[in-house]
């Protein structure tokens, strides 16, 4: 998972497309963030943790309902 901080910037170096893009292109999700604003921290966490509870039980074998 790729998180792009300081979307609150407007002088942003890395656009969301460019972002986006690189994390399509290699095979990760993508979000953008601002702990300042408080843009996306808590949904930037739990889709994390989410992955990793996916990835791990997948690895054991484990079927999971991603709903």
């Amino acid at each position: 998972m790729l998180v792009g901080n300081k979307v609150d910037k407007p002088d942003k170096v890395i656009t969301h497309e460019m972002g986006a893009e690189y994390a399509r292109m290699n095979n990760m999700g993508f979000m953008e963030v601002s702990a300042k604003e408080d843009i996306n921290i808590k949904a930037a966490f739990t889709n994390l943790v989410q992955n990793i509870y996916t990835v791990k039980a997948r690895d054991a074998g484990i079927a999971v309902n991603q709903n």
